[in-house]
């Protein structure tokens, strides 16, 4: 049955969320989906896919298989692909040099996908298409580059500054695109905290008035109080009463700020990403031109 792995030539180039994505698609298309078990955290809100170990992978007739390949060794993912009668994607971050790996691939290469594509660098995809077509391979599309495929969730950022949980919040796993400082702005408190999407306030324990107002903006999904003060019996009502997660950390605001500049990548593996990226893989047409591979084995 049709089948494909997605791999890289480097680490952390999005494989895996990629392959997470057209897997969720696919199974909510009506497709039975077999996937590869490294992809079984992101899907594991999709009752319908089932999960199997890549080393003994089988995809059973009427299913459609979607695999994690490696990073980088050509050789490994081109046995999988022969083992499956699978096409190879090949996940890059734009501007790495995919033409010279390419023919490792033999004839199982599908085709590329660019990930990553800085807005400021659309200009360039033009070129990067016409390079790859150059040497005879396909530009499958392209996927911008988004804060929400790098956002953590509230407790993953908590955990990290070693914050008290006061509060906890409706959606744990709730991602976090922005950090902003609650101190003293120019605009009304609720404009300035919805200024930017999905946001960790950041902001001194001293200053229930801020606290207060950042509980007001629909963007806000923590309160993060700084330099180890409890919240008054007000803030902490406010915040049950909406559902948003209050913490506190001993570190102060400064301090915080700077630890912040050492948060570990996140991982893919949220449902919430997944879903994110089967936006992102329709908007820049990968997503059409994936699933097209699964009409038919990919028999060489």
């Amino acid at each position: 049955m049709p089948a494909i792995v997605f791999a890289s030539i480097t680490p952390s180039a999005g494989k895996s969320a990629i392959a997470s994505a057209v897997a969720r698609h696919l199974a909510l298309s009506g497709r039975r989906v077999t996937a590869s078990s490294e992809l079984a955290t992101a899907l594991e809100d999709v009752d319908s896919i089932r999960c199997a170990d890549t080393s003994s992978a089988k995809v059973a007739r009427g299913r459609v298989g979607v695999f994690e390949g490696g990073s980088g060794s050509a050789s490994d993912d081109v046995d999988l692909a022969d083992a499956l009668d699978a096409h190879i994607v090949l996940v890059a971050r734009f501007g790495e040099d995919v033409v010279s790996a390419a023919t490792g691939y033999g004839t199982r290469l599908a085709g590329v996908v660019w990930n990553r594509v800085p807005r400021y660098r659309k200009y360039d995809l033009k070129d990067a298409c016409a390079e790859l077509a150059d040497a005879g391979v396909r530009c499958m599309g392209y996927v911008d580059e988004d804060r929400r495929m790098v956002a953590h969730s509230v407790w993953d950022i908590g955990d990290y500054l070693e914050a008290e949980r006061v509060i906890e919040p409706n959606d744990a796993d709730s991602l976090i695109e922005t950090f902003l400082i609650g101190g003293l702005v120019l605009d009304w408190g609720p404009t300035y905290f919805d200024s930017e999407p999905s946001t960790i306030v950041v902001v001194r324990s001293g200053r229930p008035d801020v606290q207060i107002s950042a509980l007001q903006s629909e963007e806000t999904r923590a309160v993060l109080m700084t330099g180890g003060g409890k919240p008054i019996d007000y803030v902490f009502y406010e915040s049950r009463a909406k559902g948003i997660p209050l913490m506190v950390t001993r570190h102060d605001t400064s301090e915080v700020m700077s630890l912040l500049d050492g948060l570990p990548e996140s991982s893919f593996a949220k449902s919430g990403k997944s879903v994110r990226m089967c936006e992102l893989l329709s908007a820049g047409d990968v997503m059409a031109n994936v699933t097209e591979l699964t009409a038919a084995p990919a028999t060489r």
